[in-house]
């Protein structure tokens, strides 16, 4: 299945960016009473200088004005390092 993907930039990532993304996130979560298949991760991406912000694919179903409003993107599922 599909992921979504979000990629910030580092000015984005390093100021109120990731703290109100991942604020929205948790209240998401918490108000769906902790979905285990919705998650939200992130990894930096040396070559492009940028933060990759990656979302389960049940995460559109408990928090799709979240993806929409921010911009994310269906992706694949992420590598694993």
């Amino acid at each position: 299945m599909p992921w979504f993907k979000l990629e910030a930039t580092n000015e984005q990532a390093t100021s109120t960016f990731e703290v109100e993304l991942m604020a929205a996130f948790q209240r998401a979560f918490m108000s769906n009473r902790g979905p285990r298949d919705m998650a939200m991760f992130s990894e930096f991406n040396h070559e492009r200088g940028a933060t990759n912000y990656y979302f389960t694919h049940a995460t559109q179903k408990y928090a799709s004005e979240l993806l929409n409003c921010i911009g994310a993107s269906l992706c694949e599922l992420p590598r694993q390092p």
